[in-house]
């Protein structure tokens, strides 16, 4: 059965996740409102050019000089915006104002509106109006058919059919909207609540909404149907949903059990390392690239042996509880980012090399928190984590390689002289020294990533990518939904330890 959906192209704000997005369809009520709006006719004025005009209008002398005196405005910007009305006709070649223009900027002008139609969208699984204005005149609605069994439709409260909203409820969406004024660059101002008509007839129809597992805590995000990155309400109506609809419930269980490991694990077709099985690729696709050699070679390369330990230590830190170790970066002056890795790093016994380590700036959080791999960054995080937990591989790490620093840094030094063309060149493809570290530090990371030149290590239940998605998921079918959004965020995270 075909569904009727409104077309606001592909949203995909999705950093690293499990498997790939699924499609809800969201049912929602549009609602045809008419409110008042500044006329554009494509030539207002900036708030520039309207305090020059004005100024010269009162009398001031229109030089550029004593304008720049009145104003405190660089006299150079001045004389920009003086060229800028003279181009424009606002003002003659001597400075003077063109009266046949002055309709344009008077005070009746900037107060001329117009009533225009938009659209409001209540969502109809819990009732909440979605903080998105559809101008119509600006872009038409644009619906499109497809089929019922790519999404997953949501079933609405009847109730909320008849709901009409309120000009309190346009006057919230778009306050909403002015959240993101800056972003887009528009000009938003609130009507009065007098001035706002609502249609009493609603068009119903559904949003197409990706929802996605995160890879960094198994928790699902959905994205905003109008392309602004995550919705909040959305997200919150689906934690309802979950808790008062055993069906959805179910369907986000089996859908995590899909993507968690269930069985044993699989065996490796003949000539292939053992470490390229499924659940690997899909735990750690970036660092399997990486283990593969270029085209041509046998053997590894010095910037894949270096990509590999980044991006092992990467997932070895999203795995596992982060969280405090990166508030510690955070809330750390930079300055004493390398004091505090320093300490982190001699008390699980590792030596701290010559020149240390440099600070980690917000920038780099954020790449890390985005799903990116960066040699320092995560490598910080892990001595940071390490120091609090006694079964960090970090620390097994550490007793068998004391200089485990000193020879990553060795190794960046080698990949950067080698890509910035003062390496020396292979002539032979031969194994690089440092591929039997890299090979022994990835599997201590990640024990189900093996080599077939070293033994199969003891796989602790749950030491994979996917373990807190495993760990929550299992917490969620023991206690429900209900129970588990309300047991807080610091009791939610000891249960998911506990469980892993």
């Amino acid at each position: 059965m075909p569904l009727t959906l409104l077309d606001y192209g592909k949203a995909n704000p999705f950093g690293e996740i499990l498997g790939k997005p699924r499609w809800l369809a969201w049912p929602v009520n549009v609602y045809r409102v008419t409110l008042p709006r500044r006329l554009d006719d494509g030539e207002r004025l900036n708030p520039f050019e309207r305090v020059i005009l004005k100024l010269m209008d009162a009398g001031c002398q229109p030089d550029a000089e004593t304008l720049a005196q009145e104003t405190c405005i660089p006299k150079d910007l001045v004389q920009c915006v003086l060229l800028r009305l003279r181009d424009r006709r606002y003002i003659d070649d001597y400075n003077q104002i063109l009266a046949q223009q002055r309709h344009k900027w008077s005070d009746v002008a900037a107060e001329q509106m117009e009533f225009v139609t938009a659209c409001v969208f209540r969502e109809l699984v819990t009732g909440r109006i979605l903080p998105n204005v559809h101008f119509l005149r600006d872009n038409p609605l644009k619906k499109k058919e497809d089929s019922d069994a790519r999404y997953r439709r949501l079933r609405y409260v009847e109730a909320y059919r008849n709901c009409i909203p309120s000009p309190r409820d346009v006057i919230a969406a778009l306050r909403g909207m002015q959240k993101r004024a800056g972003e887009f660059d528009i000009e938003l101002r609130l009507p009065p609540i007098q001035q706002i008509r609502i249609a009493q007839d609603a068009e119903m129809y559904y949003l197409e909404c990706p929802i996605a597992i995160q890879r960094s805590d198994g928790e699902f995000r959905i994205a905003d149907p109008f392309g602004n990155g995550f919705s909040l309400v959305l997200e919150a109506a689906f934690r309802f949903l979950l808790e008062n609809d055993g069906n959805i419930g179910q369907w986000l269980i089996k859908w995590k059990h899909k993507l968690s490991r269930t069985g044993p694990e699989e065996q490796p077709e003949t000539g292939r390392e053992p470490y390229e099985i499924d659940a690997n690729r899909r735990r750690y696709p970036k660092l399997l690239a990486n283990l593969r050699p270029d085209r041509l070679r046998q053997f590894r390369s010095i910037e894949q042996i270096h990509a590999a330990i980044e991006w092992a230590l990467f997932y070895s830190c999203v795995q596992r509880e982060y969280g405090r170790a990166l508030r510690k970066l955070q809330l750390t002056v930079q300055s004493e980012h390398p004091s505090v890795l320093r300490k982190a790093a001699e008390g699980i016994s590792l030596d701290w090399p010559q020149g240390g380590l440099f600070p980690i700036r917000d920038g780099k959080i954020r790449d890390f928190l985005e799903g990116k791999a960066e040699m320092a960054t995560v490598l910080s995080l892990s001595l940071l984590m390490a120091e609090d937990d006694a079964f960090h591989p970090l620390r097994q790490i550490a007793a068998a390689h004391p200089d485990f620093i000193a020879r990553l840094l060795k190794i960046k030094r080698e990949r950067d002289e080698y890509g910035h063309g003062h390496g020396r060149v292979r002539v032979k493809d031969n194994e690089l020294p440092d591929d039997a570290f890299m090979r022994e530090v990835v599997a201590a990371l990640l024990p189900s990533v093996r080599f077939s030149d070293a033994p199969a290590p003891a796989m602790p239940e749950g030491t994979v990518a996917d373990a807190l998605m495993d760990a929550r998921t299992s917490i969620q079918d023991e206690f429900g939904f209900a129970v588990f959004n309300r047991l807080g965020t610091n009791l939610q995270d000891r249960l998911i330890q506990a469980e892993r």
